[in-house]
């Protein structure tokens, strides 16, 4: 479950490969999107802040990671669609709604993608990479409060990993 920022709408994915944006105020489901992705493995999502847009990360048939990216007004079809690599790990979505960074981390990589996010045709494109080796069970971004903003950082996660957590800096 996704809150979007002003807690008007709440984004739902399950087992069923169906999103659902339900309004909190009345419980009801206000629109869904059947098949977001197509892939058997589970469906992770984010709203992208005052952008008005909704993030979903899955899977296609031949198991290739994809982003899509969804007007909640209209979700007949995606506004983009983008195909980031072929692995099996689930992708984690963040979106630093003070830098409009989405950062993507999937589980078993090593890797966290960032992307900056638009208001124009193309929503968001590639910044850069973190790389490392070892694989990533899991990961939380902290408070803006945990940066160092005498090193400039703009983001801070924790890394969980099969036998430590690594503080990553953004």
């Amino acid at each position: 479950i996704q809150w979007k920022q002003a807690g008007e709408l709440y984004a739902t994915s399950s087992k069923d490969k169906t999103v659902r944006l339900v309004d909190p105020r009345d419980n009801v489901v206000a629109q869904s999107i059947p098949m977001a992705h197509d892939g058997a493995k589970s469906v992770k999502l984010t709203f992208l802040g005052d952008h008005e847009k909704l993030l979903t990360v899955g899977f296609t048939k031949q198991s290739q990671r994809q982003i899509k990216v969804w007007d909640p007004r209209n979700l007949e079809k995606p506004l983009k669609l983008e195909k980031i690599d072929q692995a099996a790990g689930v992708i984690i979505p963040y979106y630093d709604e003070d830098s409009n960074v989405l950062y993507l981390s999937g589980k078993g990589d090593g890797n966290v993608r960032y992307y900056e996010c638009t208001r124009d045709a193309n929503i968001f494109f590639k910044l850069s990479e973190y790389k490392s080796t070892v694989a990533t069970k899991g990961i939380c971004f902290l408070p803006k409060l945990a940066c160092d903003i005498m090193k400039c950082e703009t983001a801070k996660a924790l890394k969980l990993t099969s036998s430590y957590l690594e503080p990553l800096s953004f």
